[in-house]
């Protein structure tokens, strides 16, 4: 390896392949510890026969290589990565038994003012996640299908700490 100066800045080291290859490809060095700067890369290669294939003038293609700095990692800072909303999930059950396709919601209100939020719809295991909650107290309640009659939950209440995290919880069908 030379730089742009002719100099020699690291030992020159052969690299054999098993594989034979032809056509146009690529090749990848690791130039981790090497300054920023031009370099020339001298290439050639000889086959199976001793056959050594060179450039046009039977010297050694030169390739230039551009080495440039990279820009650094900074270290993440210790709650870099802290979620800002966190998730209800769980099941819907009526005598112990998972209910599928039930509708989970979370509401405000009493009476006609009740108001449905967001909404999730369990899968066959009676299983569900609402997403994307801010941190604060939620009302829950569930309806589904159980034992060939429309039912439905009380309230549960779940709360989503600071900071956000996935909360579990089980609603059972009245």
């Amino acid at each position: 390896d030379k730089n742009e100066n002719g100099q020699i800045d690291k030992e020159e080291e052969s690299v054999k392949s098993s594989e034979e290859i032809s056509g146009t490809f690529d090749l990848k060095w690791k130039t981790k510890d090497l300054e920023p700067g031009v370099y020339q890369l001298l290439v050639w290669a000889t086959d199976q026969a001793g056959l050594k294939s060179y450039g046009d003038d039977r010297e050694p293609l030169v390739v230039r290589v551009n080495v440039k700095q990279r820009p650094e990692k900074k270290p993440d800072a210790p709650n870099a990565k802290m979620a800002t909303t966190g998730s209800i999930k769980g099941q819907v059950l009526y005598v112990k038994q998972p209910v599928a396709n039930a509708k989970v919601s979370i509401v405000e209100g009493t009476g006609l003012a009740r108001v449905v939020k967001k909404s999730a719809t369990t899968d066959g295991d009676g299983r569900f996640e609402l997403k994307d909650l801010q941190p604060g107290d939620y009302t829950l309640q569930a309806e589904g299908r159980a034992k060939n009659k429309q039912r439905k939950s009380r309230d549960t209440a779940a709360t989503v700490p600071t900071p956000p995290v996935t909360v579990t919880v089980t609603v059972p069908l009245e």
